[in-house]
């Protein structure tokens, strides 16, 4: 664990912004080191003694701009969090523009999504991950972020008392390529509606407003990657979700509630995201770590990170929980259908142990002769 003084840099050519966040901050941020830069060539030379936690620059400047700046960052603090601020309204234009940030905040801002992602950033901090691992995640120069729908779905149910079924359709069918992934999840046999969902309120009415708001997200980052190895990532997305069908099932068979189960099937979609950037499409423990890291930069609760983290090995997590041995159980049982194989076998990877202690082991041996009966 790091346990040097938080330090954050900002970069923006309007000094008004700059004072804005001063005072905004300060009351939140009291034990960090807060630097304001207006112009770049300050901002750069801060590099060379702040090691700053976290850069937040606006895109828009003169001379250089944002995705420059943060590109330099990139190069000599790959382990500070990078957030771009910017106005940009052209959601692929956007997408394309970032690659270089982990987040990408709108401008104007709301001052409680730069309290947020710093409290993120701390948490990063915070995670057992090796510093050569920390620094490789950071040099990456390609990262999937947010999606603007997703982003622009959370703002909405943020701030809305009673949040419309209709105007949250209404957001996701801004992006087909997502509303025609959800419809397809919506459909699966794990959900097992009597009748298709054939539109966007059709799946919110059925999924309900926290279900889809994560399937927006998994949507959305999986399609990120799809101009790259359409293989891989065609691959990446089937593991996804057949894990993501099993931990339902078990979940089910588990007797856990409604709420419970969809947690655990959106874990399950999302548990090998550092796949779309460690080029890895099988369960590796670089690829747990970087899914663990994104996870967490998108403000993800710790419980969902650590079973991301430790799905290959949970028990060397500190204090092991029931969702990180049922994301284990799920991610063996998917590995080993890919290849033919027993998950029950000695060198399956499985911790019987482990799932015996914790009463489960036998649940996942019922869930396999069901499996098996059914094929």
């Amino acid at each position: 664990m790091t346990t040097d003084k938080p330090k954050v840099l900002f970069l923006d050519d309007e000094s008004s912004i700059l004072r804005s966040l001063r005072r905004g901050l300060r009351r939140h941020f009291r034990d960090w080191e807060l630097v304001f830069e207006e112009r770049p060539e300050n901002a750069l030379k801060q590099l060379d003694t702040l090691s700053p936690w976290v850069v937040v620059s606006d895109k828009q400047m003169p001379g250089m701009d944002g995705i420059e700046f943060l590109e330099h960052v990139r190069q000599h603090c790959p382990l500070a969090v990078r957030i771009l601020l910017s106005g940009e309204t052209d959601t692929d234009k956007a997408i394309s523009a970032v690659g270089v940030a982990h987040l990408m905040l709108p401008k104007p801002f709301e001052m409680e999504d730069i309290v947020n992602s710093l409290h993120a950033a701390k948490c990063l901090r915070e995670l057992p991950i090796p510093l050569h691992l920390r620094e490789e995640i950071g040099c990456i120069d390609s990262l999937p972020v947010l999606p603007a729908v997703y982003q622009e779905l959370v703002s909405y149910l943020n701030q809305a008392p009673d949040p419309d079924s209709e105007r949250i359709a209404e957001i996701i069918t801004q992006d087909t390529a997502i509303l025609s992934k959800i419809l397809q999840l919506a459909n699966s046999a794990f959900f097992g509606f009597a009748s298709p969902a054939t539109s966007a309120i059709d799946a919110v009415v059925r999924l309900g407003q926290g279900m889809i708001k994560n399937l927006v997200l998994c949507a959305g980052i999986f399609r990120q990657d799809s101009s790259n190895n359409t293989y891989e990532h065609e691959q990446l997305c089937r593991q996804a979700e057949h894990v993501a069908g099993i931990m339902r099932t078990l979940s089910q068979e588990m007797k856990l509630s409604r709420a419970e189960a969809d947690h655990h099937y959106v874990l399950g979609m999302l548990h090998n995201v550092g796949g779309l950037i460690s080029g890895e499409t099988g369960n590796t423990e670089r690829n747990a770590v970087i899914s663990a890291y994104l996870l967490k930069l998108w403000g993800f609760d710790s419980d969902t990170v650590v079973a991301v983290l430790y799905q290959l090995h949970p028990e060397n997590a500190q204090k092991i929980k029931p969702m990180t041995l049922r994301l284990h159980a799920s991610t063996v049982i998917s590995h080993a259908h890919q290849i033919g194989g027993d998950p029950l076998a000695a060198d399956s990877g499985l911790n019987q142990p482990l799932l015996s202690d914790a009463g489960m082991l036998e649940q996942v041996e019922q869930y396999l002769q069901a499996d098996t009966a059914n094929q």
